[in-house]
């Protein structure tokens, strides 16, 4: 949906924008643009995708919010939430397991210190 659409956007910003596609454009226009550039066989479509959710998982398991690493979808889903929340992380939170992952993936980097500059 158009969650994904724009998790997408948000992982290859700078490539999409050498192509004319902005995170930003309304939802028709931005699908517009994308559904073409993705057809285009003149562009070597290499993009990036969302991060694993092991490290997310292990992460959480370890903190407590999740009973294991291995545990189910929906609990992952939900710990995730938890840990979001008490991160004070901004904004609404999002709906797509995908975005979550992401969401906490860059939480869990913003708050480590060796990835400072």
């Amino acid at each position: 949906g158009a969650e994904g659409v724009r998790l997408f956007c948000q992982l290859n910003v700078k490539a999409l924008r050498r192509f004319g596609v902005h995170e930003d454009d309304p939802g028709d226009v931005l699908e517009q643009k994308l559904g073409r550039l993705l057809r285009r066989q003149d562009v070597l479509q290499r993009w990036k995708a969302p991060p694993s959710d092991a490290g997310v998982r292990r992460r959480l398991a370890k903190a407590g919010l999740l009973p294991s690493a291995s545990a189910c979808r929906e609990e992952a889903a939900d710990a995730m939430r938890a840990f979001l929340r008490g991160a004070g992380a901004g904004g609404s939170l999002p709906g797509s397991y995908a975005a979550l992952v992401t969401r906490c993936v860059q939480e869990l980097n913003r708050n480590d210190p060796s990835n400072r500059k």
